[in-house]
């Protein structure tokens, strides 16, 4: 019998006057950045993904209400058999809600394929199969994820791994 996916949750407090003023005090932090528009138009958007190790994704509610994400898929490819993992119907991310997805193991449910860092692309698919948000992976080191900086709204780059918690930059120490 399998178990239910793994899915993590956290909510923080103050959310987005947080992220408010973290986009006006510091947008790119000097350091290089993807290109990949900030996810403003969304309601749910993906946020961090770990492509070492078991990998996973990272999804946030960047509203204030609850959404109901049952049947949304993540996936890897819009075209090869396999390559999608639908979360579970009645699956709710409630508001400024943090949600990670996992990899497969063992009997817990998951996606049941790999992320490549550098080589693939993520996407957040509803339950009807449009595009919600996606992002290239990009080159993260081992021991790194490709995340938002500032979390939830800037563009994607070199993350230190912060699963359910605001994404950081990378220092010399992280891994």
């Amino acid at each position: 019998m399998r178990q239910s996916p793994t899915i993590i949750r956290r909510t923080s407090w103050p959310f987005l006057f947080a992220v408010s003023l973290l986009v006006l005090a510091c947008p790119a932090c000097g350091e290089e950045e993807s290109t990949e528009e900030s996810p403003s138009s969304g309601l749910v958007a993906l946020n961090e993904i770990s492509c070492h190790g078991r990998d996973w994704v990272e999804i946030v509610n960047i509203t204030a209400a609850a959404i109901d994400i049952g049947l949304w898929r993540i996936a890897d490819s819009l075209t090869k058999d396999g390559r999608q993992f639908a979360l579970p119907s009645g699956t709710e991310i409630q508001p400024e809600e943090h949600l990670v997805i996992r990899r497969q193991k063992d009997l817990e449910e998951g996606f049941a394929f790999g992320l490549k860092c550098g080589e693939e692309s993520v996407y957040l698919l509803d339950s009807e199969g449009g595009i919600v948000d996606q992002v290239e992976i990009g080159n993260a080191p081992y021991g790194g994820t490709w995340g938002r900086l500032p979390d939830v709204t800037g563009l994607w780059r070199e993350t230190y791994p912060t699963e359910n918690d605001p994404n950081e930059a990378p220092t010399s120490a992280s891994y």
